[in-house]
């Protein structure tokens, strides 16, 4: 509770706590793992796997992808297609998270277990010092689903719907 009161304004202004109850914000919270990063440095690789979700609570996160097409050499800034900036209270890792759920889905019914992570379609790299929290996806999913397990539904949405629509209102800030 102290963290939430903390940082309001991530819980206020970041699209996911707004389609979950509090008590579900709140179980997430206590699985949040405090991670700072510093200018330049990669958070997430495009290619690697990734099973975790970041919610930035101060900083600026440029996403890019390689740029197939560039004539220049790969690594050089000519090779880079900049895609968005990311800022304080906004989240990413969300693609590869929904790629897992929807893997686990297919795969098993059951207790939430996840055996690959999913490779990231982006790269993530810190522009700025950044303070964020780090969720597994193992942690994300068991949250939401013992969420649903106890109210039937997580107001009409599943963990992907929840995932899903939370990233299209933050591309709609954006």
């Amino acid at each position: 509770e102290l963290i939430m009161h903390t940082h309001q304004d991530l819980f206020r202004e970041c699209p996911i706590f707004q389609l979950i109850s509090p008590s579900t914000a709140l179980s997430l919270v206590e699985r949040f793992e405090a991670v700072v990063y510093v200018p330049g440095e990669i958070v997430i690789h495009e290619g690697a796997a990734n099973a975790a979700l970041y919610v930035i609570n101060r900083g600026l996160v440029t996403v890019w992808k390689h740029n197939a097409e560039a004539s220049a050499p790969k690594g050089s800034a000519g090779a880079k297609k900049v895609l968005t900036t990311l800022t304080d209270n906004d989240f990413f890792g969300e693609q590869t998270l929904l790629k897992t759920i929807t893997a686990h889905n297919k795969s098993q019914p059951g207790p939430v277990e996840i055996k690959t992570p999913i490779q990231a379609s982006a790269t993530c790299q810190c522009a700025s010092y950044c303070d964020m929290f780090r969720l597994t996806s193992q942690h994300f999913m068991t949250v939401l689903e013992q969420a649903r397990s106890r109210r039937g539904s997580l107001v009409g949405k599943d963990v992907a719907g929840v995932l899903a629509n939370a990233a299209n209102e933050r591309n709609t800030r954006a």
